[in-house]
C-alpha cells in the first residue's frame, strides 16, 4: 500500500510506493506509441494517467502515527509519437506545445485544495530509472511542498531584493553565463551541487504559467539548447533530470527557474557522490563552476 511517511529526524515526508512497476519496456509494448488504447494518433503531445502512480486521489486513508495519505497525481506528458525523439531536438514549436500543456494542468491541479505544490520534471536515462525510452516527462501534484522548493520560498521571502534577480547582473557580464536568449539566461550556478549543473530564469514571476507565449518560447529553446550542449560536451545521451521550480500555493514571492541537473559522467569526467554529498548532504567539486561553463558556451556556439 502507498503511503506517505515522516522522517522523525529531518520531519520530511517521504513516499512510499513499494508497487510501482521498474522492469524496462520494449518498443514492441511501449505504452505510448501509436497502438496503444490510451494515444491518440492525431496528437503529437498529450497527457496520460501514470498506471505506476506514486500517488493517486483514491489512495486509502492510513491511520498510523507519522504516516498520512498517498493522496496527489501523476502523469504523463507523451512529448512525441515517435518513439526515438527526444526532447531537445524536437520542433520548437513542439517542445513549447510539452511546457503549455503542463502549465495548465499544472493549474488545473492546484484547485485542488488538498494538493500544495505541483511538480513537473523531465528524467532522461536508465542510470535514473528511466524505464520507457519513449520521450516523456512528469506531473505530479503533492499534499505537501518538497524540501528544496521550501527552502527556495524561505529565501524569497527573506531577502529583498529576489536573489535570482540580484545575481543576474553578475551572470550576464560574468563567466558563468552559458545562454541569454532576450530576457532569459542560461546559467551555471555560483555554488551547483552538481558539475555542469545549470539553471534557467527568466523576468521575475512567480510561475512559468505567467509568461507569455514569445517569453515561454524563449525559455524552452533555451532549454533546448543547453541540454544539446550537455550531449556535446559529455559525449552523448547524457542521463540528467530537468524540473521546474515554481510558486508552491502558500509563496508570498518566488522566482520561476528551471534547474538542470546532470547525473552520469564519462570515464574522465566522473564525479562520484560519496560520505560528502550522501552522508552530509555537502557537496565538492573538482573544477570551477566558471570553467564547466565556458565548456558549455563553446558547445553552444558549435550547435547554433
Amino acid at each position: 500500500m502507498n503511503e506517505i511517511r515522516l522522517d522523525p529526524l529531518t520531519r520530511e515526508w517521504v513516499i512510499v510506493a513499494p508497487n510501482r512497476d521498474r522492469r524496462p519496456i520494449s518498443p514492441k509494448r511501449c505504452p505510448f506509441c501509436v497502438g496503444s488504447p490510451e494515444i491518440n494518433a492525431s496528437e503529437q503531445v498529450q497527457i496520460l494517467q501514470n498506471k505506476y502512480a506514486a500517488l493517486t486521489p483514491e489512495a486509502p486513508k492510513v491511520t498510523r502515527p507519522n504516516s498520512r495519505q498517498a493522496y496527489g497525481f501523476s502523469e504523463i506528458v507523451v512529448e512525441s509519437l515517435d518513439h526515438n525523439a527526444d526532447f531537445c531536438t524536437l520542433p520548437l514549436n513542439q517542445a513549447i506545445k510539452v511546457f503549455t500543456l503542463a502549465l495548465r494542468r499544472s493549474g488545473e491541479l492546484l484547485r485542488d485544495d488538498k494538493i500544495k505544490y505541483v511538480h513537473f520534471f523531465r528524467n532522461r536515462g536508465r542510470g535514473l530509472g528511466v524505464s520507457i525510452r519513449h520521450p516523456h516527462s512528469q506531473i505530479v501534484a503533492l499534499p505537501f511542498v518538497p524540501p528544496r522548493i521550501r527552502m527556495e520560498k524561505k529565501v524569497f521571502e527573506k531577502f529583498s531584493p529576489c536573489v535570482l534577480c540580484d545575481q543576474l547582473k553578475n551572470v550576464v557580464r560574468g563567466a558563468r553565463l552559458v545562454k541569454k536568449e532576450g530576457g532569459v539566461v542560461a546559467y551555471v550556478p555560483y555554488a551547483p551541487r552538481w558539475p555542469y549543473e545549470i539553471h534557467i530564469q527568466g523576468p521575475h514571476e512567480e510561475s512559468l504559467r505567467h509568461y507569455d507565449l514569445d517569453c515561454l518560447g524563449e525559455v524552452v529553446r533555451v532549454l533546448q539548447l543547453s541540454l544539446r550542449a550537455l550531449d556535446q560536451v559529455l559525449g552523448g545521451d547524457t542521463p540528467y533530470t530537468f524540473s521546474l521550480h515554481d510558486a508552491p500555493k502558500s509563496a508570498k514571492k518566488f522566482h520561476t527557474h528551471l534547474e538542470i541537473t546532470p547525473v552520469m559522467y564519462d570515464r574522465s569526467r566522473v564525479k562520484f557522490t560519496g560520505g560528502m554529498e550522501r552522508g552530509a548532504g555537502t557537496t565538492i567539486l573538482d573544477r570551477a563552476p566558471e570553467e564547466r561553463a565556458r565548456e558549455l558556451r563553446a558547445a553552444i556556439r558549435r550547435i547554433e
